[in-house]
Protein backbone atom coordinates (compact mmCIF):
# COMPACT_ATOMS: atom_id res chain seq x y z
CA UNK A 1 0.00 0.00 0.00
CA UNK A 2 1.26 3.42 -0.70
CA UNK A 3 2.63 5.08 2.19
CA UNK A 4 -0.06 8.45 0.98
CA UNK A 5 -2.76 6.13 1.29
CA UNK A 6 -1.48 5.13 5.40
CA UNK A 7 -0.89 8.60 6.07
CA UNK A 8 -4.43 9.82 5.10
CA UNK A 9 -6.86 6.92 6.42
CA UNK A 10 -4.37 6.33 9.40
CA UNK A 11 -3.81 10.46 10.45
CA UNK A 12 -5.11 13.00 7.98
CA UNK A 13 -8.66 11.85 7.88
CA UNK A 14 -9.09 10.18 11.60
CA UNK A 15 -7.97 13.55 12.52
CA UNK A 16 -10.68 15.58 10.79
CA UNK A 17 -12.99 13.08 12.06
CA UNK A 18 -11.68 14.12 15.75
CA UNK A 19 -12.09 17.86 15.23
CA UNK A 20 -15.59 17.29 14.18
CA UNK A 21 -16.28 15.07 17.13
CA UNK A 22 -14.66 17.54 19.72
CA UNK A 23 -17.15 20.22 18.36
CA UNK A 24 -19.66 17.46 18.77
CA UNK A 25 -18.94 16.80 22.65
CA UNK A 26 -18.08 20.31 23.50
CA UNK A 27 -21.26 22.62 22.40
CA UNK A 28 -22.71 23.17 25.98
CA UNK A 29 -19.17 23.45 27.73
CA UNK A 30 -17.24 26.80 28.41
CA UNK A 31 -14.67 25.27 26.33
CA UNK A 32 -16.54 25.64 23.22
CA UNK A 33 -15.46 29.20 22.65
CA UNK A 34 -11.87 28.41 22.67
CA UNK A 35 -12.65 25.59 19.98
CA UNK A 36 -14.83 28.17 17.70
CA UNK A 37 -11.44 30.32 17.35
CA UNK A 38 -9.54 27.57 16.64
CA UNK A 39 -11.56 26.48 14.18
CA UNK A 40 -12.26 29.86 12.72
CA UNK A 41 -8.17 30.59 12.53
CA UNK A 42 -7.49 27.32 10.62
CA UNK A 43 -10.74 28.29 8.33
CA UNK A 44 -9.06 31.75 7.62
CA UNK A 45 -5.31 29.41 7.17
CA UNK A 46 -7.30 27.59 4.37
CA UNK A 47 -8.33 30.21 3.09
CA UNK A 48 -5.07 31.90 2.69
CA UNK A 49 -3.43 29.24 1.43
CA UNK A 50 -5.83 28.89 -1.19
CA UNK A 51 -5.39 32.34 -2.02
CA UNK A 52 -2.11 32.72 -1.56
CA UNK A 53 -1.25 29.17 -3.52
CA UNK A 54 2.27 29.07 -1.92
CA UNK A 55 2.71 25.47 -0.89
CA UNK A 56 3.54 23.21 -3.80
CA UNK A 57 4.55 20.06 -1.51
CA UNK A 58 2.64 18.62 1.49
CA UNK A 59 3.78 17.42 4.47
CA UNK A 60 4.98 14.62 3.25
CA UNK A 61 6.18 15.43 0.66
CA UNK A 62 3.46 14.41 -2.11
CA UNK A 63 2.38 17.08 -4.68
CA UNK A 64 -0.27 18.88 -3.17
CA UNK A 65 -3.43 18.05 -5.25
CA UNK A 66 -5.82 19.47 -3.09
CA UNK A 67 -4.83 22.92 -3.61
CA UNK A 68 -8.84 23.67 -5.29
CA UNK A 69 -10.59 22.25 -2.61
CA UNK A 70 -9.28 24.44 0.41
CA UNK A 71 -11.86 26.70 -0.13
CA UNK A 72 -14.92 24.35 0.35
CA UNK A 73 -12.66 23.33 3.75
CA UNK A 74 -12.11 26.64 4.66
CA UNK A 75 -15.74 27.55 4.31
CA UNK A 76 -17.12 24.42 6.40
CA UNK A 77 -14.87 25.74 9.11
CA UNK A 78 -15.57 28.75 8.87
CA UNK A 79 -19.81 28.45 8.78
CA UNK A 80 -19.19 26.09 12.02
CA UNK A 81 -17.35 28.67 13.92
CA UNK A 82 -20.22 31.71 12.81
CA UNK A 83 -23.01 29.34 13.86
CA UNK A 84 -21.72 28.58 17.10
CA UNK A 85 -20.70 32.40 17.76
CA UNK A 86 -23.88 33.70 16.51
CA UNK A 87 -26.76 31.10 16.05
CA UNK A 88 -28.86 29.45 19.43
CA UNK A 89 -30.99 27.85 16.74
CA UNK A 90 -28.72 26.21 15.24
CA UNK A 91 -25.46 26.10 17.16
CA UNK A 92 -26.55 22.51 18.25
CA UNK A 93 -25.84 20.94 14.15
CA UNK A 94 -23.08 23.26 13.49
CA UNK A 95 -20.87 20.37 14.15
CA UNK A 96 -22.34 18.41 11.46
CA UNK A 97 -20.27 20.70 9.03
CA UNK A 98 -17.15 19.24 10.31
CA UNK A 99 -18.46 15.82 9.78
CA UNK A 100 -19.14 16.89 6.17
CA UNK A 101 -15.80 18.12 6.11
CA UNK A 102 -14.00 15.08 6.64
CA UNK A 103 -16.26 12.93 4.48
CA UNK A 104 -15.70 15.72 1.53
CA UNK A 105 -11.97 15.04 2.43
CA UNK A 106 -12.20 11.52 2.11
CA UNK A 107 -14.27 11.69 -1.14
CA UNK A 108 -11.77 14.35 -2.70
CA UNK A 109 -9.01 11.56 -1.58
CA UNK A 110 -10.52 8.58 -2.99
CA UNK A 111 -11.65 10.61 -6.67
CA UNK A 112 -8.15 11.94 -7.33
CA UNK A 113 -6.35 8.23 -5.97
CA UNK A 114 -8.54 6.03 -8.31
Amino acid sequence: MNKIYVYFLLLCFPVRLLIAYLADKIQNTKYIYYYVFLTFFIGISFLYQYFKNYRKKGAFGQKIWWQNYRIIHAFNFIIYSILVMFSKKYKKHAHKFLYIDAFLGLLFFIHNHI
